[in-house]
């Protein structure tokens, strides 16, 4: 997986931990959809879990 950290507005509802920027659910799926091939099954397991949890 890679990680872009070119554009500021990437990150989105994110924050800080351990000097590490973490990224919103919403934004990790969506950029694991864009991202294409495995990631787009690791995206749709996200959603379902997500769904299951509201």
């Amino acid at each position: 997986m890679k990680l872009l950290l070119s554009d500021e507005h990437v990150f989105y509802n994110s924050f800080e931990k351990d000097g590490l920027k973490i990224v919103s659910m919403p934004q990790l799926i969506i950029d694991l959809m864009n991202e294409g091939g495995v990631c787009v099954e690791a995206a749709e397991l996200l959603i379902k879990r997500t769904v299951k949890n509201v």
